[in-house]
């Protein structure tokens, strides 16, 4: 037992060791965003604890839903302004707020919409496209085919004139466009007219770029002629961790049917709750938020670049999007010795700018935070550097663009 209530305790120390350690971090990864306190309470509420699933049952002779468990009621309401929220928000038909993930929101409309020995198209992981659909992965679990979308690698862009051959040659059931990559937009308007024509769908994976286009800041996929818009829910949006899917309304039936218990039993109703908030936050500030975002990452991609540190795309202003792509060899070497100077970033080579820009920076902060990096990657001594971050991160510890209910 005493070992036990030692491990316990070690435990609770890490998670605090944790929080104390990344609140003096810059955290520049493009797949993290920090939520608001009223966010995080939703997520360690009794909502935590509970089930919810309604199924057909037939009462007087009516087939209607009913919930298998009791002491739903506020349970189901949530859920349902959750969903109208991000109808609104988007402009979608429907909404579904059950998936875990992003991965798992992908996953639906293959299950949905495909059949084995279906022809999925994808963009390929050598530019930039998400590895989950790449051969072997995801698609072929499902006995799926992959096939990849021609692509234009100096704009970090889909060639539509070779994927419009293409998609008439190969048929797809569907034209996935998703990217770990996004810094612009991709042509999802030219290629409708050919995927109309050869009966494919296009699925928008907006995992990274949810935040910009709720804040009306980016492309706008399903008014640009995407069927279903999938994501993750944490990333330029500042949700919890999580998924959704969004549609026009004709295919409500296939994405409803396709996901309970083939993906999701418990779709854990904290994480939809705080999903809703955090949905009313972007309704709210989104559009400041995500115009804060781009001009922040376009300012530490010039930057960077005026310091001296490679980065891509600098003809087209360096991004549209809240990442930006250094152009430095050895990307895991830099992110080592980032991440002892207390400056966080992957090992892919992608800078995000919008945790910090949720904490409250501005162009005037990219600047410095493009020093400190160039200080790094030029030899500087780490422990100044180091104080400089902690300094610079001890300004910024409260989190923005949401409400203030103590007010």
């Amino acid at each position: 037992m005493e070992d036990l209530k030692s491990d316990y305790l070690e435990a609770v120390e890490l998670i605090g060791k944790h929080e104390e350690w990344r609140l003096k971090c810059l955290n520049l990864i493009p797949s993290e965003n920090v939520t608001s306190p009223q966010v995080r309470k939703a997520l360690s509420s009794d909502l935590g604890h509970r089930y919810s699933f309604n199924e057909p049952v037939e009462v007087s002779g009516e087939r209607i839903l009913s919930n298998f468990y009791c002491g739903t009621r506020y349970i189901d309401e949530i859920v349902e302004i959750g969903e109208k929220a991000a109808c609104e928000l988007f402009d979608s038909g429907f909404s579904d707020l059950r998936p875990l993930s992003g991965h798992m929101s992908d996953m639906v409309p293959l299950i949905a919409f495909c059949k084995p020995g279906d022809i999925v198209f994808a963009i390929s992981p050598e530019n930039g496209g998400y590895p989950g659909f790449q051969a072997g992965n995801l698609p072929e679990t499902l006995s799926l085919k992959v096939s990849y979308l021609p692509f234009r690698e100096e704009e970090n862009v889909i060639d539509v004139e070779a994927a419009a051959k293409k998609i008439e040659a190969e048929k797809p059931r569907l034209v996935i466009i998703s990217s770990s990559f996004p810094t612009f937009p991709q042509p999802v308007k030219e290629i409708k007219e050919v995927c109309m024509e050869n009966d494919s769908l296009i699925i928008y994976d907006a995992s990274h770029v949810l935040g910009l286009i709720a804040g009306g800041r980016f492309q706008q996929p399903l008014v640009e002629g995407a069927d279903l818009m999938v994501g993750s829910t944490h990333k330029s949006f500042f949700g919890p961790q999580g998924g959704l899917i969004l549609g026009h309304e004709r295919y409500r039936e296939e994405v409803k049917e396709a996901i309970p218990f083939k993906l999701v039993d418990n779709p854990h109703f904290n994480r939809i709750a705080a999903l809703t908030l955090a949905m009313f936050e972007m309704k709210v500030y989104g559009k400041s938020y995500a115009g804060q975002v781009i001009r922040n990452s376009k300012a530490l991609g010039k930057a960077l670049w005026e310091q001296g540190v490679k980065v891509r795309f600098v003809e087209k202003e360096f991004t549209e999007s809240h990442m930006i792509q250094i152009n430095e060899p050895n990307h895991l070497s830099i992110a080592l010795k980032l991440e002892k100077a207390n400056i966080i970033v992957d090992k892919a080579g992608r800078l995000g700018v919008n945790e910090v820009t949720r904490r409250g920076m501005r162009e005037g902060e990219m600047e410095k935070i493009a020093s400190l990096i160039r200080n790094v990657l030029k030899g500087g001594n780490i422990q100044e550097i180091k104080g400089e971050v902690e300094k610079l991160t001890s300004e910024f510890r409260e989190v923005g663009y949401c409400f203030d209910l103590d007010k």
